[in-house]
């Protein structure tokens, strides 16, 4: 049965010991689902364009690009945005769910 989900992600947020399953409706390259994926995890884009060894703005760009595809305005609205538009479920640390995943 096709959900209409195209793309997923799983991110370990280790503060709060839970995974956060994101699941979006539609395609996102590798490039995209690596800046999504440093995004939500709290890495700034001054870190992700040292890592792969690209400019600041070019990585800015990216993330523009991004936001534009997934319909987030900034930074401040990614998580909220996610949020309700469902994209989002999450797993607690102690669900067993979470453990066929670690």
């Amino acid at each position: 049965m096709d959900n209409g989900i195209i793309t997923n992600l799983l991110i370990y947020i280790h503060d709060y010991k839970l995974t956060v399953s994101i699941n979006l409706p539609f395609f996102l390259t590798e490039k995209e689902v690596l800046l999504l994926r440093h995004l939500l995890s709290g890495i700034s884009l001054t870190e992700i364009a040292h890592y792969y060894n690209r400019s600041l703005k070019t990585i800015s760009c990216h993330k523009i690009k991004l936001y534009k595809k997934i319909g987030v305005k900034s930074d401040i609205t990614l998580w909220r945005e996610l949020y309700l538009k469902k994209y989002i479920s999450i797993i607690p640390e102690h669900c067993s769910a979470y453990n066929n995943i670690k």
